[in-house]
């Protein structure tokens, strides 16, 4: 349960971080946060648990990718592939949250897409709140096409870790 705890308080803390600090912050806290986890989270040397953060890190941030080229989400200063590198970094610690703090998402699938199309946009859209991003309009739009892509990525990834913590 500490374990737990410790996990979500650092993708939390860690959000809040990289939407108010950049790229510079987000990487020096990115870092830090993944040897936290390494060392007090992730539970002997489980190679795949790296090999999953890191697919989820790539395919997550090509979604956003997907995102910006589509014109529904703008960044102030994109870095790769029009995303600003201290949202890689969120997408490394959220990805970091799947096989620990919110293990629970992998009970119920058709809960977790739910939850992804209702929370994966609200998050985007308090990101904007505090700078670095702008949605196109009509807002409404943008947030659907972000809910839709975390109504599918969010089952995905859930189903994934779920395997990851089976074996």
């Amino acid at each position: 349960m500490k374990k737990n705890l410790l996990n979500i308080i650092l993708f939390q803390l860690g959000w809040f971080v990289c939407i108010w600090g950049g790229n510079a912050y987000a990487i020096a806290y990115t870092t830090a946060a993944l040897l936290i986890n390494h060392f007090f989270v992730i539970q002997h040397e489980r190679v795949r648990e790296w090999a999953f953060i890191s697919v989820v890190t790539l395919t997550g941030s090509l979604w956003d990718a997907v995102v910006v080229f589509g014109d529904w989400m703008n960044y102030t200063k994109p870095d790769i592939l029009g995303i600003p590198v201290w949202l890689v970094c969120l997408w490394t610690l959220f990805a970091t949250t799947l096989c620990h703090s919110l293990v629970w998402l992998q009970r119920n699938t058709i809960l977790t897409a739910l939850l992804g199309l209702i929370f994966g946009p609200l998050s985007y859209w308090a990101g904007t709140q505090w700078g670095g991003a702008h949605m196109s309009e009509p807002t409404t739009t943008a947030l659907l096409v972000i809910g839709l892509g975390w109504f599918f990525l969010l089952p995905c990834y859930a189903k994934i870790a779920q395997r990851l913590n089976a074996s």
